[in-house]
């Protein structure tokens, strides 16, 4: 049986499980993974210079879209958080619009870098 009221299933502050205590901390650290590896590519690409090719600047552009992915994630990671689960209308809208323009220019440079590798492989050295 369920031991849970009808007081537990409306405030979150007192249905805080080891669930969403886990999921919590997986959440954070995936948050945090993406914001300092995507950073940590971007300037590594700058301080090094190696990565002249068009498919080191698609990368670069590629990192850039998770990085700013990341930091909406984030966002409401720190609304999570602080327990404030009621948002404006408006700040949930354009955040929802700025994680699907994300999205979709990450699956557009995930094509691009595909064509690329299938012309470089195909045609090698045209």
């Amino acid at each position: 049986m369920n031991n849970s009221s009808s007081a537990d299933l409306v405030n979150p502050e007192t249905s805080f499980s080891k669930k969403h205590a886990l999921f919590d901390f997986f959440l954070t650290i995936e948050v945090f993974a993406s914001l300092s590896g995507n950073l940590l590519f971007m300037i590594s690409y700058f301080k090094l210079k190696q990565g002249t090719s068009n498919m080191y600047i698609v990368m670069w552009s590629l990192s850039l879209v998770d990085f700013v992915t990341g930091l909406v994630t984030g966002t409401s990671l720190v609304r999570h958080f602080s327990f404030s689960y009621e948002t404006e209308f408006e700040i949930c809208r354009y955040q929802t619009l700025l994680l699907r323009a994300c999205f979709i220019v990450n699956i557009y440079h995930l094509f691009i870098m595909a064509v690329d590798r299938y012309i470089a492989l195909t045609m090698p050295f045209r």
